[in-house]
């Protein structure tokens, strides 16, 4: 068995694909297998990919680039990635992030001495500044790490290391037709099923906000709409295990993340309407409190 499955869904990330795939390419570790997922980019992202193979010729048998025949979003890329995976554990990676070098040695030797099923790390955040966040992120039990992640702390898939063989015996999958917070679910669903869990205190991987074309950066209401749904999924799930009590007050912080999402969307697109509405809004009640005194003043009198 392969020991590693490297999956990076591909779409339009030409930007930023040749420092990801570098990043990858450049490890030392040799056990190990990468799979793009190209759905459908319509820039030269894969191009670049077969660019950047081109200097490391020793990879081109661990490499597989599979072609969607229609663009079909990245939960069904993510399914399929996880479908073609052999490793014995899989790390995703956005097409416009990168690891640190060493990185997959060191999340497979970690997972391996202390027979975790799922390896968590610290992270770089990268905003459009350019200046990285560091995120450290340190679990002393499964459920810590669950709670932490259904009160929304970072709910992404590319900053944990998965034994692949907990998702497939299980059929944990990533709910399709989500463009966003589809990750949130299958997180939440795998560490449901782990047993055990290990930490690493050192930032591994580098993830990029400013890209420009990612989802995340072109949010929409369709986006917070499946930030809500995804949020049902996960209460339906824990109800169904019989855990919601237990986990019900972490749930809250993710209702309270995706109501105060909705609300800023709309700040942003309709704030300029609140002053002359809410004048208005309150000249109309004025008006009315005065027709209710007037009517049961006359009333009284009588």
């Amino acid at each position: 068995m392969i020991k590693v499955s490297i999956l990076v869904p591909v779409y339009k990330c030409e930007k930023f694909i040749n420092q990801c795939v570098e990043s990858l390419f450049s490890q030392a570790f040799d056990d190990v297998e990468f799979i793009f997922y190209d759905d459908c980019s319509p820039d030269a992202s894969v191009s670049l990919i077969h660019q950047c193979l081109e200097k490391h010729p020793d990879r081109w048998e661990q490499v597989r680039i599979i072609s969607a025949q229609q663009n079909s979003g990245v939960s069904i890329a993510r399914n399929r990635l996880l479908v073609e995976a052999k490793g014995e554990y899989i790390w995703y990676v956005d097409s416009d992030d990168w690891i640190e070098p060493d990185a997959i040695r060191l999340l497979y030797e970690t997972a391996c001495s202390s027979k975790a099923d799922i390896v968590s790390f610290g992270f770089y955040y990268e905003g459009i500044s350019r200046c990285a966040t560091v995120y450290h992120y340190k679990y002393k039990s499964v459920k810590e790490c669950l709670k932490d992640v259904i009160g929304n702390n970072w709910g992404a898939v590319w900053r944990f290391f998965f034994r692949r063989s907990i998702a497939t015996e299980n059929s944990i999958l990533f709910p399709v037709g989500y463009n966003v917070a589809e990750d949130y679910v299958f997180c939440i669903k795998y560490l449901f099923h782990v047993q055990n869990i290990i930490s690493i205190d050192v930032p591994l991987y580098h993830h990029i906000t400013y890209n420009t074309m990612s989802l995340v950066a072109t949010q929409d209401i369709h986006s917070l709409v499946h930030q809500y749904e995804a949020t049902i999924i996960v209460e339906d799930f824990l109800r169904k295990n019989k855990i919601l009590q237990l986990y019900s007050k972490d749930l809250n912080l993710r209702k309270a993340y995706v109501l105060a999402s909705f609300y800023r969307y709309f700040n942003r697109i309709w704030g300029g309407l609140y002053g002359p509405l809410w004048k208005r809004l309150v000249a109309r009640w004025k008006r009315k409190a005065i027709a209710l005194i007037y009517k049961h003043g006359l009333k009284s009198s009588k």
